[in-house]
């Protein structure tokens, strides 16, 4: 069982919190009360960010020992536990807004930059819902799913340990072209990860591959590379007894991390599903739907060259023509992950999206006036 330390100001707001995960998971600390056994024994160190109720901090003069934040007192936490402990522990913030963290940048569902930009595993939104609770344990969890060393000096024991955490199935026939797109995603598995316990590998897919579309897939895009609406496919999958759920459940995510997102779904084992399906013609899209329809009559076609749109917070939205889609450029978007697309109309009409546009396609944004 994982262990998670929440640090607070006021210690009964969080009482939810606990209640929802038990007693034994979540350990509740007020700011003036942590201890190095607390520290040494969590996965996770949770901290809210604001703590403006902190007498023993406020009656301080000197400043070096007054961290005005959560921000600050993580960052006071770590030190300690770098220098105690060999294991990994993971750092995150909690608050009820998280836009005094985000430097201008739009948070909503894209924690992922705030936790880059502060040097955390994760920024949370304070939820004391089942759901929410569950993507805190979920983080936990794979904290203490880490080895204790990460093999550097057994360059042997890398690949399995990486199939390991992401749950590949070695016996699978699309093992080899799972193994080349992870690789293609430059995960840190050799000297960061032994430097940071394995941390790095845990932001690299927390932050860089499970929000974007990588070497998985979230319904969207399975949407778009299907052929078919997303709504159709996701009522398809939650069918009781669906044939398209059972044929498609070997190519489940279900990694490292794999219940803090919606469900994704292998990129090289829906290409290969797809090769099978459609008789060695992946990208025909008639070949492709008639496929489809024989195990899902209900499923309903897409535009004709689906690509994903981002919506105005730049997440992925819906399905929309390639022919009216335009390329843009996110400084948070990995380059090795599935180019980002927004409709040209929205280019040409909002000057802040059509910024993002890239220079080769600039000459395709009308202005309107």
């Amino acid at each position: 069982m994982a262990t998670v330390l929440i640090v607070d100001d006021q210690p009964d707001s969080v009482a939810g919190l606990k209640l929802q995960a038990g007693a034994d998971e979540f350990l509740v600390r007020y700011c003036h009360e942590v201890t190095i056994d607390d520290l040494e024994d969590a996965d996770l160190v949770l901290v809210d960010y604001r703590l403006d109720e902190w007498p023993e901090r406020d009656n301080l003069d000197a400043i070096a020992v007054k961290p005005l934040n959560g921000l600050a007192l993580a960052s006071v936490l770590r030190g300690h536990v770098l220098t105690r402990r060999s294991r990994p522990t993971a750092f995150a913030l909690h608050a009820a807004d998280l836009s005094e963290l985000s430097a201008g940048v739009p948070t909503d569902a894209r924690e992922q930059i705030i936790a880059r930009l502060h040097n955390l595993e994760w920024a949370f939104r304070k939820d004391a819902t089942a759901a929410g609770v569950n993507r805190i344990r979920s983080l936990a969890h794979a904290v203490a799913a880490l080895p204790e060393h990460w093999p550097l000096d057994r360059p042997e024991g890398r690949r399995p340990l990486v199939h390991r955490l992401l749950a590949l199935d070695v016996d699978a026939p699309w093992l080899s072209a799972a193994d080349e797109d992870v690789e293609s995603c430059l995960p840190p598995i050799r000297d960061l990860a032994t430097a940071t316990h394995g941390l790095s590998f845990l932001r690299w897919i927390a932050q860089r591959i499970l929000p974007y579309p990588t070497f998985v897939l979230g319904d969207l895009y399975l949407a778009a590379r299907l052929g078919v609406s997303v709504d159709s496919l996701r009522a398809e999958l939650a069918t009781a007894g669906s044939a398209l759920a059972a044929s498609l459940e070997p190519v489940a995510y279900k990694g490292l991390l794999h219940d803090f997102v919606d469900r994704r779904w292998w990129r090289a084992g829906v290409n290969l599903w797809l090769w099978e399906l459609s008789a060695g013609n992946p990208f025909d899209r008639k070949a492709v739907l008639g496929g489809l329809r024989k195990i899902a009559p209900g499923l309903v076609a897409s535009p004709k060259d689906p690509v994903v749109a981002l919506d105005e917070q730049y997440r992925p939205h819906r399905l929309i023509d390639a022919g009216d889609a335009i390329e843009i450029q996110l400084d948070d978007w990995p380059l090795f992950a599935d180019r980002p697309w927004i409709e040209a109309t929205r280019a040409s009409c909002d000057p802040l999206a059509a910024d993002f546009v890239v220079t080769a396609d600039r000459a395709l944004i009308s202005p309107k006036e």
